[in-house]
């Protein structure tokens, strides 16, 4: 039995726009999957844009309201909306024939997805300084252009309407990445979904007003983003490092999007690390083992967290403030994908000897950084590799990540810096040295071993 066709209602806000609303309406009611309803929200027009609209007839209806700004008039259409999917369609605009058909399609496959959108492609002039696809056309990723989505009824009962304060022409903005910042999944079609008309008379042209609401639009998502812990577990290692080790936690403690928990693993310390420790409090987490090396520390650490993903920083090394929210967006955008890393950046400690210098190749250029300080991986796959090897203290990152790819981990390099890693002749693989090549090297061996054997 077939499924019956979904209902949408289309809300167009109009103010003076009878140049542009004819054609319009005439491309929704045009669709090769017919909307149920057309709603056109006259916002105190003083030309015939009402008329226009009440000229259609059913199924177009026309709502009057004093002049109050689109923001209002999208929201007083949502509340007049009796169908299960919401498009939006700007006066000036036109959709291409399949936009809906198109979308409806999407959004049964996806029953996990909220918003579906696609590409746009301008029309009648182009807009100035913006860089269009590769393939010379003026076409693009919608983007924030409410106008290419079509939106589940059940994301506005989540989330909310649009914001009527946030300024002239950012609503949509402020809308979208707010439905993204609370974790409404979004899809992206690679066909066109609005033809976008560009004649300055845009709101968007408004360049002053509409750049003040976008603006604003990403403040109060960098706002919710601090608010909200992030799904993440972060595990810091440390064995004698009371003299860096405040530094490591403040970068974890001070990301954009902050971790759940933080576990410092002391590994039998001698120094003053757990004084650092007891001085944050219920901020982080402390435990305390007998010595028994760096990885044996490290999955203690991973064995009394939670979160969905887990990250590691060493205890000299220092996160940049955006890291985890970098990765969390390559993670959550990506199901398929497993791992992320970034850039790593070295650079010589202030109290390091600097002779040091003339005995360590430091990279003045950040590096790509497949190091355990600049991963954020899915719980699942870590544990799908397993623990680290409590045998391998001097190379037991190399030997997990080889076992990773022999699993099959997919990981991704993010363009960032996400880590600084600093050299100050106490680090581990400068302090012993002499151990750590042939444990890599071994490491390596196992790992031909294991592949010529599997």
């Amino acid at each position: 039995m077939t499924a019956p066709l979904a209902r949408v209602s289309v809300i167009v806000p109009s103010f003076n726009g009878e140049r542009y609303l004819e054609a319009a309406l005439r491309s929704a009611l045009d669709q090769t999957l017919p909307p149920t309803e057309v709603i056109v929200v006259d916002d105190g027009s003083t030309d015939r844009s009402a008329e226009i609209a009440e000229s259609f007839g059913d199924p177009v209806r026309c709502l009057r309201q004093a002049n109050s700004g689109i923001a209002e008039a999208r929201n007083r259409g949502l509340s007049s909306a009796t169908g299960e999917l919401i498009a939006f369609l700007d006066q000036d605009d036109v959709w291409p024939p399949r936009k809906l058909e198109a979308q409806v399609e999407a959004l049964r496959a996806n029953p996990e997805v909220g918003v579906v959108s696609g590409r746009m492609q301008v029309i009648d002039g182009a807009l100035p300084g913006r860089p269009w696809s590769a393939r010379g056309r003026r076409e693009a990723p919608a983007g924030t252009h409410l106008g290419a989505a079509l939106i589940r009824r059940s994301v506005f009962d989540r989330i909310g309407p649009l914001d009527e304060e946030v300024g002239r022409g950012a609503d949509d903005v402020e809308w979208l990445v707010r439905a993204r910042d609370l974790g409404v999944r979004r899809l992206n079609l690679d066909e066109v979904t609005l033809l976008y008309r560009w004649h300055g008379g845009n709101t968007s042209s408004d360049i002053d007003s509409s750049a003040d609401g976008q603006i604003e639009a990403v403040k109060r998502s960098l706002d919710r983003r601090r608010q909200r812990a992030a799904p993440v577990s972060v595990v810091i290692p440390v064995l004698d490092g009371a003299l860096y080790l405040g530094e490591a936690i403040d970068s974890v403690l001070g990301q954009t999007r902050a971790p759940q928990e933080l576990v410092v693993v002391d590994d039998g310390s001698g120094d003053a690390t757990p004084e650092v420790i007891a001085s944050y409090g219920d901020r982080i987490r402390g435990i305390r083992q007998e010595r028994g090396g760096n990885a044996r520390a490290t999955n203690r650490g991973v064995a009394a967290t939670s979160g969905e993903y887990v990250a590691f920083c060493d205890a000299d090394d220092v996160w940049t403030a955006g890291k985890l929210a970098i990765q969390l967006e390559l993670l959550e955008g990506n199901e398929d994908l497993e791992a992320a890393f970034g850039l790593v950046q070295q650079f010589l400690s202030e109290d390091a000897d600097p002779s040091l210098a003339d005995e360590v190749v430091i990279p003045t250029a950040p590096q790509p950084g497949v190091i355990k300080s600049a991963m954020l991986v899915r719980r699942r796959s870590l544990d799908r590799v397993g623990p680290f090897d409590e045998t391998q203290s001097n190379a037991d990152f190399t030997d997990w990540y080889l076992r990773a790819m022999e699993q099959g981990l997919t990981s991704r390099v993010a363009p960032v810096v996400v880590a600084r890693r600093r050299i100050h002749g106490a680090n581990l693989g400068i302090r012993e040295q002499e151990r750590q090549w042939p444990a890599t090297l071994g490491a390596l061996k196992a790992s031909l071993d294991r592949r010529r054997a599997g």
